[in-house]
């Protein structure tokens, strides 16, 4: 009886890791629809004469962890099946070096004011493991784009400031 038991066990837990990857794929089904559908209206925008930047900043839907993706509906009720973890839902989205190349100007500033700059430009209320990651994220932009000549800085430790050049 109690290789029945485990067996029945087994089968259980694969139902439920099977569930897990339907809603999963789900809500990954359902966000990537979205960004298609972001992706036409920004083409119909350029396409219909729009001209310069766009009005905002993008709202990009892609969470921190490999994880559920956050989406919403058209009436913007929540689809996301992941589990939030905590007071904090993982909102991060993508930093590419243009968005860490327009939090800094020709006056220097240090790695905490970016990352401030880098907070208010998302408006996000990052999670303490969010913070971890924008940190990280702008630790590695740095590096990259001290190296090729998008970024200068002056200064050692954590005297260090960063800037860029008008050309």
């Amino acid at each position: 009886m109690s290789n029945m038991t485990s067996v029945k066990s087994a089968l259980d837990a694969e139902i439920k890791h099977a569930k897990e990857g339907i809603a999963f794929y789900s809500t990954r089904i359902a966000t990537l629809e979205k960004m298609i559908q972001q992706l036409d209206q920004l083409d119909g925008a350029r396409e219909g004469g729009a001209t310069g930047k766009t009005g905002g900043k993008r709202k990009y839907t892609r969470s921190a962890k490999g994880g559920a993706d956050m989406s919403t509906t058209d009436d913007g009720a929540d689809t996301s099946a992941g589990v939030s973890s905590g007071r904090y839902a993982s909102k991060l989205p993508a930093t590419t070096a243009a968005f860490w190349t327009s939090l800094l100007s020709e006056t220097p500033i240090s790695n905490k004011d970016i990352i401030k700059a880098a907070i208010a430009a998302l408006k996000i209320r990052p999670s303490p493991a969010d913070l971890k990651k924008l940190k990280q994220r702008l630790a590695n932009a740095i590096t990259i784009m001290t190296k090729d000549g998008t970024m200068m800085s002056e200064g050692t430790g954590r005297a260090r400031r960063f800037f860029v050049t008008k050309t």
